[in-house]
């Protein structure tokens, strides 16, 4: 609203500056300290992606208000979104719908701002996602007991190389030049990795054989390894699964 200033010789009218919004006072500042308060907005959160996920709706209701305030905005606080979040994919049907939200955006930026994410599951190696995940710095593949059991992955308490190798695509893992971290979670995988004379020697062969390979990739990469992992319904807050708890656990 304007304000006015009357004198009694005359009247005289100053009308106050428009007050500018937000955005467009933010839009001023550089683009350095704008990235800034763009990472202050955006939350580090932990998203699970589904089968079913909707890109609309998540746009919708999942992403900040910083990221929609304007097109400029949206294209310089999206990139952050996907960097401050950690992705998990608790199944292999959710690489899909995973795929298809980083193939909206633009010039591969949606795989390229993708920082952290968190596998359940060999399989979903064999879907080339990581492998357009570029700068990705830090990657959890938990394997789980039955995944384990079922492929037979390990007998008598070895790690049979051979048949992981196989069945999945882990090379696409040595080949990311940014990988900064690398957690191997094992889910109720306790009875198998116990109980016989060749576990003392051999049951750490799974991060012994992701360690050699990426020294010959000449990878720097801090490998941590979480024998008999707790799920995230192990870790509950209020009914609801305590994020922050597992994600501590995790090291990341």
């Amino acid at each position: 609203m304007s304000s006015a200033i009357v004198t009694s010789s005359r009247l005289a009218v100053e009308v106050a500056p428009p007050v500018l919004p937000m955005q467009n006072t933010l839009l001023r500042l550089p683009r350095e300290l704008r990235d800034h308060v763009y990472s202050f907005a955006i939350p580090h959160v932990v998203f699970e992606i589904s089968w079913d996920l909707n890109i609309t709706r998540l746009r919708k209701n999942h992403v900040p208000g910083i990221c929609k305030a304007s097109r400029q905005m949206r294209d310089e606080a999206w990139p952050i979104f996907l960097q401050n979040t950690v992705w998990r994919l608790p199944h292999v049907t959710c690489s899909r719908p995973m795929s298809q939200l980083l193939y909206s955006f633009p010039r591969g930026e949606g795989f390229l701002n993708i920082r952290c994410l968190i596998l359940q599951g060999l399989s979903v190696l064999n879907t080339n996602l990581v492998k357009y995940c570029k700068r990705l710095q830090t990657l959890v593949l938990v394997l789980d007991g039955p995944e384990i059991a079922c492929e037979r992955l390990v007998k008598w308490g070895v790690w049979d190389m051979d048949k992981m190798q196989k069945l999945c695509d882990l090379e696409q893992i040595f080949e990311l030049e940014m990988l900064q971290k690398c957690v191997l979670g094992l889910q109720f995988c306790a009875e198998l990795l116990k109980g016989t004379a060749e576990e003392s020697t051999d049951s750490h062969s799974l991060p012994t054989w992701f360690q050699k390979r990426f020294n010959e990739k000449k990878r720097k990469v801090h490998l941590l390894c979480m024998r008999d992992m707790k799920s995230l319904d192990m870790h509950m807050a209020g009914g609801r699964p305590d994020w922050q708890k597992w994600i501590e656990e995790l090291g990341i």
